[in-house]
């Protein structure tokens, strides 16, 4: 499927299970947590995101007495007693939690939920090497290893020289 018609089957949640992008290395989980919690169209448990996002605006409730692919945008409320929710509700506390402890906290249980109650989704090879050339006089680009898990793969939502700290680049004559 070319990527315009995928991503009209995306906004019309058309799909339950689709493939995806990798998951290559999240610089932030609370700026992208749709890796891991549902909370929009575009990635696993589509209906389950657009009901936290409209929920949020405080929509999720309009159009009850349509089916949930008919509504605009389709939705479908999780089980509030289910671990989609859960996920959600410790995803929400954490993007208004100050202390970086305890927002790790939340998102460790997350996870650890995608462990015991999952698998909600699945992937084959993760952080995979990725060859960057670097001229001779262009100095303090750090290595894979110097890099959290070995460097990111692919993120290509964030710019890519972002991930490294370009203002500390240096380029000798």
């Amino acid at each position: 499927m070319d990527g315009a018609a995928l991503s009209v089957v995306s906004q019309n949640a058309e799909f339950d299970i689709r493939g995806t992008w990798e998951i290559g290395g999240v610089a932030n989980i609370v700026l992208q947590p749709h890796w891991v919690v549902p909370v929009d169209l575009s990635r696993w448990a589509p209906l389950y995101g657009s009901w936290y996002q409209q929920d949020q605006l405080g929509r999720a409730h309009e159009e009850a007495d349509k089916a949930a692919r008919d509504r605009t945008p389709p939705r479908e409320q999780p089980d509030p007693d289910g671990p989609v929710a859960q996920m959600q509700a410790w995803y929400h506390e954490a993007t208004t939690e100050p202390d970086q402890a305890k927002r790790d906290a939340l998102f460790h249980k997350v996870f650890r939920m995608h462990i015991d109650e999952g698998p909600f989704m699945f992937g084959s090879v993760r952080d995979y090497p990725r060859i960057v050339i670097v001229k001779n006089n262009f100095h303090n680009v750090p290595t894979g290893d110097d890099l959290p898990l070995g460097g990111f793969v692919n993120p290509w939502n964030i710019p890519h020289p972002a991930i490294t700290n370009p203002a500390q680049y240096w380029i000798s004559q």
